[in-house]
């Protein structure tokens, strides 16, 4: 197994590479981190037979491109897990872009509370 992973930010690409050994046994020789963009992160086609991104898709200028970028990391078979917040007044385009990238949905999880609890909590 190894893991790549990408940040738009150096500062936790740093953090991530000092803590790998914390993510995989012998993480050191398998595991590294990278700065790129959400739309173009520089990996090869069909590399990951996991993704994982959260809260990180309203980073991307282009949301549809983010997840057209995402889907052409997936390996066959490979899995796509996604999370963002986002203002209740906005209908999500969850399942328009996840199609448009050739992925399939198999769950969405809405919760309009949310940002109602992520605020309170930061209050706290």
């Amino acid at each position: 197994m190894r893991l790549e992973g990408f940040d738009l930010s150096p500062v936790a690409v740093t953090q991530a590479t000092a803590r790998r050994r914390h993510f995989l046994d012998n993480a050191i020789a398998r595991a590294s981190f990278r700065v790129a963009e959400l739309e173009n992160t520089g990996l090869p086609d069909g590399c990951a037979h996991g993704i994982v991104c959260v809260n990180a898709l309203g980073r991307g200028a282009d949301k549809a491109a983010v997840v057209r970028e995402l889907a052409r990391l997936l390996a066959p078979g490979g899995r796509l897990v996604m999370t963002r917040s986002q203002r209740p007044s906005v209908t999500p385009a969850w399942a328009e872009q996840a199609r448009a990238a050739g992925l399939q949905a198999e769950h969405l999880d809405e919760r309009p509370d949310e940002p109602t609890m992520w605020r309170h909590l930061y209050q706290l």
